[in-house]
């Protein structure tokens, strides 16, 4: 959430300096996000003591997650270079024991991280068109979201959709499906309004 509301304030902030027009909207909404960070920050002992409680149960292996994740980096560390380029092939990350990891010793089979995944899966070819693809997503809301605010709540679900992508599976749910319609429905949107303004 810190992370989207800085995002927010970064964006209406270049907006304002970029445009050269100082709007009354403008400044509540960076007071807005400017006291909402002060919020944040005000709880930030007890969400830093959650964090760090967290990472260090992580960090101790006290987790299943932990120790899948060192498990699949082995597994990554043992690929040879065919596979590091070109992936294990789509859909592996399900099969995983005729790798070498036992599907008894875990949870779950995934590691909460969409690029992770890719790269196992795809390999740094993989990789690249993830990144490609998230860079052709959030790319119109920050070309004219300085011209069309619905561009910029457009550039604002492509961030929380590219934050989220690194910590939860919802990628493997139809919640992965719905964020990025709802994405390029805004972005949709935001072109026919451009359209009638120009027309």
């Amino acid at each position: 959430f810190a992370l989207i509301c800085a995002f927010v304030f970064s964006l209406i902030a270049l907006k304002t300096v970029l445009t050269g027009k100082t709007r009354i909207s403008h400044f509540f909404v960076l007071l807005l996000v400017f006291c909402l960070l002060l919020v944040l920050t005000y709880l930030g002992t007890l969400l830093l003591d959650f964090i760090y409680y967290k990472l260090q149960h992580e960090a101790t292996g006290g987790s299943s997650r932990s120790q899948f994740m060192v498990s699949f980096t082995t597994l990554l560390a043992e690929s040879n270079l065919a596979q590091l380029i070109f992936g294990h092939g789509l859909g592996t990350m399900s099969v995983l024991d005729s790798f070498g990891m036992r599907s008894e010793d875990y949870l779950f089979r995934i590691t909460n991280n969409y690029t992770l995944d890719m790269f196992w899966e795809g390999g740094v070819v993989g990789v690249g068109l993830i990144l490609l693809f998230y860079f052709k997503l959030i790319y119109p809301g920050l070309k004219y979201g300085f011209k069309n605010n619905t561009y910029l709540i457009g550039a604002i679900m492509t961030f929380h959709f590219l934050v989220t992508s690194t910590y939860r599976s919802e990628y493997l749910s139809t919640h992965f499906l719905w964020v990025l319609l709802m994405i390029f429905s805004i972005y949709k949107l935001a072109e026919f309004q451009s359209n009638n303004v120009n027309n």
